[in-house]
């Protein structure tokens, strides 16, 4: 891990220099070959364009070497407010959040700090007009228990804040309502910390979020049922968690959700059965639960459907047939189940599908991914009329003839 401070804005790194004398050379002043030392001669425009070559974090350093007219500082500011400016996995000494203070970032609006260690007060020494904000895996240098809880007071500050990112924080019961208080949040990942139900009941009072993230956390089906009431959510993840069919029952009197992700919660059929009953769902996502034949039924029935994830399941040819009449899927994974021949000719008729993925099955599937089936000549003619498939990959099967003309008929693969 590299210390940084605030010794970190004031040297020219040698690609920023060489981008920007390169972009000099290109512009062709009249009577000028500057190079980096003489770059202050440019006007405000031909700044612009070397702006953009750079980051925030690199227009930042090149500010500090000379002293530069109005107008380029304007649009140094511009750029560096503009831009996302990461600072990961360094060791953050307090000097660095004053320079950021004071400097050409004080009105930046992106931020990433993930893995990186610094004092949490320091937090409040950041942009007030901060939208988005990761501290994925920050710690304390001083390993301070309460660091969490101090990080999460000192973010209520950010009124502004629509995105915030805390994956890896093991926060459990120090989430109490702080979060609440970012009143114009509309994005919050939470990923592998400790959240139970009595901490989804506190998320669940935050009002206006439209997408959340609390994969891999420990929610059961009363957590789902605090969750179930935040109507203004259009994307939810909860994989990875232990919600079972209970869960998804309360899952699914949620209206407004386009996207949801149950990967790993223990659901069977009865919950495939009330998910089904979500009709503003366009992308699914059920790989690695216990769903069977009845439960595909049930899903194929949602024809607002346009990406559909079944991987690691229980289904089987006639589930398979049920999921060939979505007429509007594009993309399908049914990795890992145990569908067969007669699973593969159904599925063979869907017309719609970019992209298939039937790997680790008794049959098929694109990117086209046949790959570890137990395909013979005899089901391989079941692929070719799949005109919308433009990959395939059919190594580690039975097939004899390499040139089985079912297949190389096919031009566009």
């Amino acid at each position: 891990m590299i210390k940084l401070a605030s010794s970190f804005f004031v040297c020219l790194s040698l690609p920023m220099a060489w981008a920007a004398h390169q972009e000099a050379k290109e512009l062709k002043l009249e009577n000028q070959q500057p190079g980096i030392s003489d770059i202050s001669c440019l006007d405000k425009n031909n700044h612009e364009k070397i702006f953009s070559f750079l980051s925030a974090s690199e227009v930042a350093k090149f500010m500090l070497t000379k002293k530069s007219r109005d107008e380029i500082s304007e649009v140094a500011l511009r750029i560096c407010s503009s831009r996302p400016f990461f600072v990961t996995n360094q060791e953050i000494e307090d000097d660095f959040f004053f320079s950021l203070e004071k400097g050409y970032c004080r009105e930046m609006r992106l931020l990433d700090l993930s893995g990186s260690s610094f004092n949490p007060t320091m937090i409040k020494k950041l942009p007030a007009l901060l939208v988005e904000l990761s501290l994925d895996d920050v710690t304390n240098p001083t390993s301070d228990p309460s660091y969490v809880k101090e990080l999460l007071r000192v973010l209520s500050k950010f009124k502004n804040l629509k995105k915030l990112s805390l994956a890896n924080h093991k926060i459990s019961h120090a989430f109490d309502q702080r979060l609440s208080a970012i009143l114009n949040l509309t994005s919050l990942d939470l990923i592998e910390n400790s959240i139970g139900d009595v901490e989804a009941y506190h998320i669940s009072t935050t009002q206006g979020l439209t997408c959340l993230n609390l994969s891999r956390n420990f929610l059961e089906s009363t957590g789902a049922l605090h969750i179930s009431s935040m109507i203004t959510l259009t994307c939810l993840d909860l994989s990875g968690n232990f919600l079972e069919d209970r869960g998804a029952q309360h899952l699914s009197t949620m209206a407004n959700l386009i996207s949801l992700n149950l990967n790993k919660n223990f659901i069977k059929d009865a919950g495939a059965h009330h998910i089904s009953t979500m009709t503003s769902l366009t992308c699914l996502d059920l790989s690695g639960n216990f769903i069977e034949d009845t439960g595909a039924q049930s899903i194929s029935m949602m024809s607002g459907l346009t990406s559909l994830y079944l991987s690691k399941n229980s289904i089987r040819d006639t589930g398979a047939r049920c999921i060939s009449t979505m007429t509007h899927l594009t993309s399908l994974d049914l990795r890992g189940n145990f569908i067969r021949n007669e699973g593969a000719r159904h599925l063979s008729t869907m017309t719609s599908l970019t992209f298939l993925d039937l790997s680790e099955n008794f049959v098929i599937s694109n990117n086209l991914d046949l790959s570890r089936n137990f395909i013979r000549d005899t089901e391989a003619r079941y692929i070719s009329p799949m005109q919308s498939l433009y990959t395939l990959n059919l190594s580690s099967n039975s097939i004899e003839d390499p040139e089985n003309h079912d297949i190389s008929s096919r031009e566009d693969i």
